[in-house]
C-alpha cells in the first residue's frame, strides 16, 4: 500500500521507522473510538500502535503521538461499521 509522503517528511532524520500492519491499526482506531472517545482515522491508529511499541521498550520517558487525521471520512467503511450501527452501508 502506498502512502502519501508530505514535503517536511525526510527520512535520513529519523531516528527509527516502525511499520505498522492494517489490523492492528484498525483495532486501535476502533478502540480509540468506543473507548477514548477519539473520533481518528487508520493512519493515527497506526501512529497509536507505533506509540505503544516504543512505550513498551522505555524505561521511562514521553512520548508525544501526533494523530494526522479524522475519522467522518471512514464512516462508509469496514474499519467502523462493525461498531456503528447507524453508519451508512
Amino acid at each position: 500500500q502506498e502512502s502519501i509522503v508530505p514535503k517536511i517528511y525526510h527520512s535520513e532524520k529519523l531516528d527509527e521507522k516502525i511499520t505498522v500492519e492494517d489490523d492492528p491499526a484498525y483495532e486501535v482506531t476502533r478502540l480509540l473510538a468506543t473507548k477514548e472517545g477519539i473520533f481518528v482515522g487508520m493512519s493515527s491508529g497506526a501512529a497509536v500502535v507505533g506509540a505503544l511499541r516504543i512505550a513498551k521498550k522505555m524505561d521511562s520517558g514521553i512520548i508525544v503521538v501526533i494523530l494526522p487525521d479524522r475519522g467522518e471520512r471512514y464512516l462508509s467503511t469496514n474499519l467502523f461499521r462493525s461498531i456503528c450501527g447507524k453508519c451508512p452501508p
